[in-house]
């Protein structure tokens, strides 16, 4: 079962779907690695990522378009605090059009956690963007890898 909503975006509708990420997802998704703004920003999968998705912790989705292609892939990790950690790559052409806002949106309508987190370079206006524009507040100081945490609490 996935979520559907409507994205207007220059006058036109466009229906998002958000799906469970499935093994034949898996060559886009790779595909998508051959543009720098992507490799720039997160390591591509891999066998130890895909036995590391496949584990109880991890849940994974395809970010869909009207027609069911794959415009999009989130990836949400739980700690054992109760916070979920996700990271999200939206297809590089699709970049820039209010789709991972739609998306994060309805990711956090859905999950029922403590916390959501990421963890994002701050050289990465897009996404920092993209969260601020979801509700996400960022910590007071950057990890230790110099990245920014940010952070959005359940009501």
């Amino acid at each position: 079962m996935g979520w559907h909503w409507n994205l207007n975006r220059n006058q036109t509708d466009l229906l998002i779907t958000l799906r469970r990420f499935a093994d034949p997802d898996l060559p886009q998704l790779r595909r998508w690695f051959g543009h720098e703004a992507v490799r720039k920003r997160i390591s591509a999968p891999d066998a130890n990522w895909l036995t590391h998705i496949r584990s109880d912790n991890v849940t994974c989705y395809t970010i869909c378009d009207v027609t069911g292609a794959m415009i999009g892939f989130i990836q949400v990790d739980k700690d054992g605090a109760d916070d979920l950690w996700f990271d999200m790559i939206i297809a590089p052409w699709m970049q820039n059009k209010g789709i991972g806002t739609k998306a994060l949106q309805q990711l956090c309508a859905q999950t029922k956690s403590t916390a959501l987190c990421a963890t994002v370079e701050p050289d990465n206006a897009a996404s920092i963007r993209c969260l601020i524009k979801s509700g996400f507040m960022a910590d007071s100081a950057p990890d230790t890898d110099g990245f920014r945490i940010y952070r959005k609490t359940a009501p």
